[in-house]
């Protein structure tokens, strides 16, 4: 009886040990696993999968799967940079991912800051989230939307764009520069000196801008059609108009020397190119009251 309790002690003492081992194992598992997710990822490692990615985002017909599998959460509008972002600096935050600061700078005198968090997932090196890929860091509707008191400009990219399209901020924006630009141009007074004679159309047309908005050079598209006596074109002639300020007039020359011009019509628009509109949009945003719907 004495050997079989003294053989149970010793069964259930080696069991035991053996629990105790796999426990060690386990917990050192444990801690070699979360070593090695923190160490394997190094700050160079971010650097490199920073740069890489920031390099995928100049190409204008860019790998959409490869974008897609360096950055899993990419599902929302994102900007296509013309070119590479420079890296300011870049640190570890508590739960061992990397933070790329960088900064776009698509001219000599705008930047815009961006920022990456670089983890692991899934055994893979990815970007977690960021800040400032989004297009509405460049077409005014994070502005916009912070004026309205949508969002606070602090969520990531794929929390600001949600709000956007759950917001239809940006629909919203596009539509009311469109009507601006349009009042805008209707607010542009013209009026001319031409005369005819013997054929020939001299003289100088004169545009005033009755708008509390200041136009650049490129601006404003002035051109005069010529007609023969017949309706039929003859020929057009742009007017060059310098910069017209605000409640201003300015006035261009305008000689045709071609013969059997007998009529004459006089064009005004807008040229609405991608700094207009984002001038408009800064007019819009400047006027827009606080509260979203």
């Amino acid at each position: 009886m004495d050997n079989q309790i003294f053989d149970k002690k010793v069964k259930r003492k080696e069991l035991d040990n053996k629990i105790k081992l796999m426990f060690l194992i386990g917990i050192i598992g444990i801690i070699g696993f979360f070593a090695y997710q923190r160490f394997s990822l190094t700050e160079n490692v971010a650097r490199e999968t920073a740069n890489r990615f920031f390099h995928m985002m100049t190409n204008k017909n860019p790998d959409y799967n490869a974008i897609k599998k360096l950055y899993p959460n990419l599902n929302w509008t994102r900007v296509v940079f013309n070119k590479l972002c420079t890296i300011d600096n870049v640190s570890r935050n508590s739960d061992g991912d990397y933070e790329i600061y960088a900064t776009y700078s698509p001219g000599k005198i705008v930047n815009y800051p961006v920022s990456l968090v670089i983890g692991r997932e899934n055994n893979e090196i990815v970007i977690k989230s960021s800040r400032g890929i989004s297009y509405a860091y460049y077409d005014r509707v994070l502005e916009y939307g912070k004026k309205k008191g949508c969002f606070t400009g602090e969520e990531n990219d794929f929390q600001l764009e949600e709000l956007i399209n759950e917001k239809n901020i940006r629909n919203e924006l596009e539509i009311s520069a469109s009507l601006r630009a349009q009042q805008l141009q209707n607010n542009l007074k013209i009026s001319d000196n031409l005369k005819a004679d013997w054929g020939y159309i001299t003289g100088d047309v004169t545009i005033t801008n009755d708008n509390n908005f200041d136009f650049g050079y490129f601006d404003i598209n002035c051109s005069v059609e010529f007609y023969d006596s017949s309706n039929r074109i003859t020929s057009s002639d742009k007017v060059m108009i310098s910069r017209l300020n605000a409640y201003s007039s300015n006035t261009g020359m305008v000689s045709n020397s071609l013969n059997n011009s007998k009529k004459y019509k006089v064009l005004v628009s807008l040229n609405i190119t991608e700094d207009l509109k984002n001038r408009v949009k800064d007019l819009i945003i400047n006027e827009v009251r606080y509260g979203c719907d």
